[in-house]
């Protein structure tokens, strides 16, 4: 840790997950630590040539009772041919992404990487976006049935639950080069890996895209938005 000088600060780790910072009168304090992102699934973090992919919770840090403030995510050294999947905010600056507060942003698994197929449907006045990241194996005709079949999805479940709580929502799937699916709910995203296979046909993204499609985003509301007031707000220091 450092001040706003370049000088390094004491740091003392007070349990499994918390350190304490010493300073004075230092204004800003910058942090460099290591994270070993090594569990590719839906809910964890995920660093390789060509991919970088997190959830914030597992491995940003935060100041407690700071959760409101606004969170700034810069990544200076990001290609600029790497595209992006998030629920972050973007800026005019492609290097920057924000969100409204911590809560917002720990809700926000991210890809970046160099090889990205990217959809987009409009359904009542919401953009939905699809992103594949890694071997994407349709064609045109698979394009097109994606949007179609998802965009029922969506609609049906709008019509369940009263219209959409929300004005951009966003697929991200990982494709895998073998047969795995996990999958992870969020307010404005949801996160999959799948095996690239079910991008193959028309066919194959039925039971291999749609079905846990629809899984997650009735989670939109039955868990994310209609949930015990025990579980708010969260504890991120524990499991």
């Amino acid at each position: 840790a450092k001040d706003a000088a370049g000088n390094a600060l004491k740091i003392q780790k007070i349990n499994k997950n918390t350190w304490r910072i010493f300073h004075t009168k230092t204004t800003k304090i910058a942090v460099k630590y290591a994270y070993y992102a090594d569990n590719d699934d839906a809910g964890s973090s995920y660093y390789v040539e060509g991919q970088v992919y997190f959830n914030p919770s597992n491995c940003f840090m935060y100041v407690p009772n700071r959760w409101d403030d606004e969170v700034y995510l810069t990544l200076p050294d990001l290609p600029a041919n790497w595209k992006v999947a998030t629920a972050l905010i973007p800026t005019k600056d492609p290097h920057l992404f924000t969100a409204a507060s911590y809560h917002d942003f720990a809700d926000s698994p991210t890809v970046f990487a160099d090889k990205m197929k990217i959809l987009r449907f409009q359904a009542k006045g919401t953009t939905f976006f699809m992103y594949f990241q890694g071997d994407y194996k349709g064609n045109t005709a698979v394009d097109s049935a994606l949007i179609q079949q998802v965009r029922k999805i969506v609609l049906q479940q709008a019509a369940v639950f009263g219209g959409f709580p929300f004005k951009t929502y966003h697929f991200i799937y990982r494709l895998l080069d073998y047969d795995m699916r996990h999958a992870v709910e969020h307010n404005n995203s949801a996160s999959f890996v799948l095996p690239a296979r079910v991008t193959e046909s028309e066919r194959s993204i039925v039971g291999g895209v749609c079905g846990i499609t629809s899984h997650e985003f009735w989670h939109a509301w039955n868990v994310k938005r209609i949930r015990p007031a025990a579980l708010v707000p969260y504890n991120y220091s524990q499991e």
